[in-house]
């Protein structure tokens, strides 16, 4: 897991992403679906899509993480507050252009409607798993 981290500062994603996946599996094999040791993993995963632009994949994969963390942890455990903190910061800028071209301050309540959006997802995937 080290060596994705050295991969993601040198802007290596694919390889750190590729490290972390089999980083998770064997853990998942070894610990199981719902350990603490997953969710880290998938914590470093989703930071190393938000590294390569995956704003999607980086949002569903932190927040597995934080289901997986909050059902282990709490939810008020601030490793599930940190994750949290992640996703709304993931948030697809939502520009507005002016009449020239030239770009306008972005939205500020984008962020909010991207986590809005992620948790109705999860949710919904929650429903349908239960």
């Amino acid at each position: 897991v080290a060596l994705s981290d050295a991969h993601v500062r040198g802007g290596s994603e694919e390889e750190a992403v590729a490290l972390l996946k089999r980083a998770y599996a064997i853990d998942k094999a070894a610990c199981g679906a719902a350990s603490v040791e997953v969710a880290r993993h998938l914590v470093k995963l989703g930071g190393a899509y938000h590294a390569q632009g995956k704003m999607e994949a980086a949002a569903l994969t932190l927040e597995e993480a934080r289901g997986i963390l909050t059902a282990a942890l709490g939810a008020a455990h601030p490793e599930v507050a940190d994750v949290h903190a992640r996703i709304k910061r993931l948030a697809v800028i939502d520009v507005q252009l002016k009449d020239d071209g030239s770009q306008r301050t972005p939205r500020s309540q984008a962020p909010d409607r991207f986590a809005a959006r992620m948790e109705a997802s999860m949710k919904q995937k929650a429903q349908r798993d239960a």
